[in-house]
């Protein structure tokens, strides 16, 4: 076989080697969040007969919103709080939780430009979490005999070169420290607002 042709083949076997691979080369699996639960957390006894949850927040499902496209978006946080924290006692009355809005919007941020740019992990988008939830008493006919309400906020940068996996751990960690601090706040607001009705 002439030389020639024995480069090319060599050429060409050396290409199979390295494109082959890196074909079948598949995404990593996906890595499940652990749960965000309240359970270990002491419960908040209410003198009443039950408690409701509802969720009146409207998703808009449109950028820049994006909570809908979380593994655990605040609302639901919210509802697992609520059933996990408040238990109802011997009362009359219904405590009814109200999620009013539990949105997190992206924004892009700038990128470092130039040659600087190239050797430059950028923060790449911020995630800008609420949570505003009301808690009332209602009698049976419906009219509030107390309430308390807390509202938060919650911040958070991802780098540009996260994968999927480093991304959702990142908005794991957004919701969790918006529920750490929405628990802290909401508790206080019970006991200031709802001492009344407190077991």
């Amino acid at each position: 076989m002439p030389n020639i042709e024995k480069f090319f083949l060599g050429a060409f076997l050396l290409l199979l080697a390295v494109t082959i691979p890196a074909a079948c080369t598949t995404a990593p699996p996906a890595i499940s969040q652990p749960s965000l639960t309240f359970g270990h957390l002491p419960p908040i006894r209410l003198g009443v007969d039950r408690i409701e949850i509802l969720d009146a927040t409207q998703p808009s499902m449109q950028a820049p919103n994006v909570e809908h496209r979380f593994p655990t978006p605040p609302a639901k946080a919210a509802e697992r709080w609520a059933r996990d924290r408040l238990h109802a006692a011997v009362g009359p009355a219904t405590a009814r939780v109200v999620i009013r809005n539990a949105k997190v919007t992206e924004e892009k941020l700038p990128k470092t430009s130039g040659l600087t740019g190239f050797f430059t992990v950028d923060q790449a988008v911020r995630y800008d979490a609420t949570l505003d939830v009301l808690i009332e008493i209602v009698d049976a006919k419906g009219k509030r005999l107390a309430f308390a309400e807390t509202r938060v906020e919650q911040s958070q940068t991802v780098p540009e070169d996260v994968s999927v996996n480093e991304r959702e751990a990142y908005w794991f960690r957004l919701v969790e420290a918006l529920l750490r601090t929405f628990d802290a706040e909401m508790e206080a607001n019970i006991r200031t607002h709802l001492a009344g009705y407190l077991r």
